[in-house]
């Protein structure tokens, strides 16, 4: 004889915090200061440019915040000539607006990778990094959800059906009826038909071979289904 199915109540907490989405937003943050320390600052201070915090919170505000620079410098250099022949001046400037394509998709990724991360900028080190205290501060804020009466009311309905598909599958094992959520299908078909939409309602595949296994699964992990909602 097969062992009988066991289920225990789910109670659903007030609260529930999501660690994997706050684990994946640190891992973000870590990824953007090593692509910043590194290849970004490489890339800038191969034409010649300072890899600064000023330079990149001006980034951080424009996409083209390089080119702005780029054009800035050119007047700059050309102002402290008395005289510059117009064929030097347009290589001059050419070269410049060289330096600001080929900083074009940096400037553009970094502008994009900050739009949505509200924390400063610090520099520690000679690494311009994420400040630790705000990065904490704003990972609080990550990944909450509170569930209300109507959350607790769904996850009572999922308990009790639970309860009652277990009992039914302990009654087969017991008595060495068919599978209710297989065969039973073939001998009860009316029956079936009337439960699959409860699979349905629960979150399950049309597929009622997927049967109680999955339900109680979904129970388990009702907190997962409402936060995924």
């Amino acid at each position: 004889m097969k062992n009988k199915i066991t289920f225990k109540r789910v109670e659903l907490p007030q609260q529930w915090i999501d660690e994997a989405k706050r684990s994946s937003y640190r891992e973000r943050l870590t990824d953007i200061e090593t692509k910043l320390n590194n290849d970004v600052k490489e890339q800038i201070e191969t034409e010649g440019l300072e890899f600064s915090l000023t330079l990149v919170n001006k980034i951080r505000g424009s996409k083209d915040a390089i080119r702005v620079e780029m054009n800035k410098a050119y007047l700059d250099y050309t102002k402290t000539l008395k005289f510059i022949p117009k064929a030097e001046m347009q290589r001059v400037k050419q070269s410049f607006d060289d330096i600001a394509n080929r900083l074009e998709n940096i400037n553009i990724w970094l502008f994009n990778q900050l739009q949505s991360i509200p924390i400063r900028l610090v520099e520690v080190k000679n690494r311009i990094i994420f400040d630790l205290k705000e990065v904490e501060q704003h990972i609080e804020t990550i990944g909450i959800r509170t569930f209300t009466d109507t959350d607790r009311e769904y996850v009572k309905l999922l308990n009790e059906a639970t309860e009652t598909l277990v009992k039914v599958r302990n009654f087969e094992i017991e008595n060495g009826f068919a599978e209710y959520s297989t065969k039973a299908q073939h001998v009860i078909p009316s029956l079936m038909n009337g439960i699959e939409p409860l699979f349905v309602a629960c979150g399950l595949s049309t597929d009622s071979k997927q049967g109680i296994v999955n339900l109680q699964y979904i129970i388990n992990n009702t907190h997962r289904i409402l936060v995924d909602q």
